[in-house]
């Protein structure tokens, strides 16, 4: 863990400082500064290539190792899934009544080549129809997302069932089959952590060339980002969050916080919900919350539980359409909706999740990956509150499994 958070910090004061330098940087070349926006773009392209791939990978990986069965299985899906409404409903209203977007009208357009209106209306028809890929490859050379997860989703679920079959055993060994997937997802991964370390420098170019464009607006437009990002979270946390709390009848909210400050503070500064496992199973165990309850939450939930990404997805997706001056209807908005969901289900669980989510989401939609820059400038603080968001919806989905499954002890005096 002490390595995952040197790399944090050094990240985020990489960010911090490229976009100061990007800000003098535009301020001094003006429009000279245009090309520098052709290195962001190599960023992003890099980070799509291997967002399709990571996809698959996670979701195999996820289908091998999964434990598909139980009631507090069932409770753990059913209160994740109304957490996550709950925080789409709460983007929606955030961006359709503040339009955060239009302030960053000028910065996005100058880190992109789409005009208003290109973003054809969703059809439900045609979504279902790339839901079904024509080929296998198809999905994986477009980048569809939806495709690509039923390709996963078919090639998991079957490769499940035929390793559990007794007459496969000796022909397809399920440990060296699960390794193989699990060291491919591990590789993806680590191709990701190296790609990571390239942001600020795409950073910097993005600003430069947006502020050589556009001027010091950029900082407006990004304040009303994060503060959308923020508020979002927080009263996911303040509302939903606190009234599954509140109706546990043997935890007080004061014992919950009490025990939950000191994950939610370490998950802020680290930014890694995974590397703050191993306390919120100590601050769950505080509250008094059954082992298997707070496991089931912690360590498998922790793929399902991740609202704090969802919502920046989401709000963030939209916001890039605001700012290109693209009207989504209700219809299509619940499209992205739908990307968002499924894109944090596959690649969730390791550091900067958010950032390869929210590419897979803006390649199904064919918005320009490279605007996606321009607001990585400052996901140094939203990424963080992200991370929070996830801890907090952990530990509040493993109450909730607590407080519907029967306690053993109870049930065998």
């Amino acid at each position: 863990m002490s390595d995952s958070k040197s790399t944090s910090r050094r990240l985020f004061f990489a960010t911090i400082g490229a976009l100061l330098l990007g800000v003098l940087a535009g301020t001094l070349l003006g429009k000279n500064a245009e090309p520098l926006g052709e290195v962001s773009k190599l960023v992003v392209q890099a980070l799509k290539a291997i967002a399709i791939p990571l996809l698959f990978l996670a979701i195999v990986d996820g289908l091998l190792k999964a434990r598909l069965s139980g009631r507090g299985f069932g409770i753990m899906a059913g209160v994740s899934s109304f957490n996550a409404l709950v925080s789409v409903v709460i983007a929606l209203v955030l961006v359709n009544v503040f339009k955060p977007g239009l302030l960053l009208h000028g910065i996005i357009t100058a880190n992109s080549h789409t005009t208003a209106g290109t973003l054809k209306e969703v059809s439900w028809i045609k979504a279902l129809e790339s839901v079904v890929p024509e080929s296998i490859i198809e999905p994986f050379a477009s980048g569809s997302t939806p495709g690509v997860i039923v390709i996963a989703l078919l090639f998991g679920f079957g490769l499940r069932l035929v390793l559990r079959a007794p007459q496969e055993q000796d022909i397809l060994p399920e440990n060296l089959v699960q390794k193989t997937f699990t060291t491919l997802f591990a590789v993806c991964i680590k191709i990701i952590g190296w790609l990571i370390y390239l942001v600020p420098i795409a950073v910097f170019c993005a600003v430069a060339k947006a502020v050589g464009r556009s001027g010091l607006s950029l900082i407006v437009g990004l304040s009303a980002y994060v503060m959308t990002c923020i508020a979002g979270m927080t009263i996911q946390i303040l509302m939903t969050y606190q009234l599954w709390i509140a109706g546990h009848p043997r935890l007080t909210l004061r014992t919950f916080w009490r025990a939950a400050r000191a994950p939610a503070i370490y998950a802020f500064g680290i930014n890694s919900s995974l590397a703050t496992m191993p306390m919120t199973l100590t601050a769950l165990r505080e509250c008094g919350v059954k082992d298997e309850a707070a496991r089931l939450s912690t360590c498998i939930g922790t793929n399902f539980n991740n609202d704090g990404i969802l919502l920046y997805e989401v709000v963030a997706a939209l916001i890039i359409a605001q700012a290109l001056g693209i009207d989504m209807s209700l219809g299509t908005q619940l499209w992205v909706a739908l990307l968002s969901v499924v894109a944090t289900l596959g690649v969730s669980g390791f550091p900067e999740a958010g950032i390869v989510a929210l590419t897979l989401v803006l390649s199904s939609l064919h918005l320009p990956g490279e605007a996606l820059v321009t607001l990585l400038s400052v996901d140094w603080v939203i990424a963080r509150c992200r991370s929070t968001t996830n801890v907090l919806a952990d530990m509040t989905v493993a109450t909730a499994i607590d407080r519907f499954t029967p306690d053993p002890v109870a049930q065998h005096p």
